[in-house]
């Protein structure tokens, strides 16, 4: 299962990502809303963890804007 991180505490983020891939998923993290919808308009992950504090959009905010992207 292909897992989107999308948290800017790179600290965190490095745990996460660490826990994750010892269950046997594969990780892509992105640090930025921008980023993380990037990422899924390349190629869209089976699930996606995120951060709703992101540096540069609200977290609610990107998840509305994905939602509304898939159902274009």
């Amino acid at each position: 299962m292909r897992v989107l991180l999308v948290e800017d505490e790179h600290a965190l983020a490095k745990g996460v990502i660490a826990g994750l891939e010892r269950e046997g998923f594969v990780v892509n993290w992105v640090d930025t809303g921008r980023l993380a919808e990037a990422s899924i308009a390349a190629d869209a992950p089976d699930i996606m963890i995120l951060d709703l504090g992101l540096p540069d959009t609200d977290g609610l905010k990107l998840l509305s804007r994905i939602r509304a992207d898939k159902h274009r």
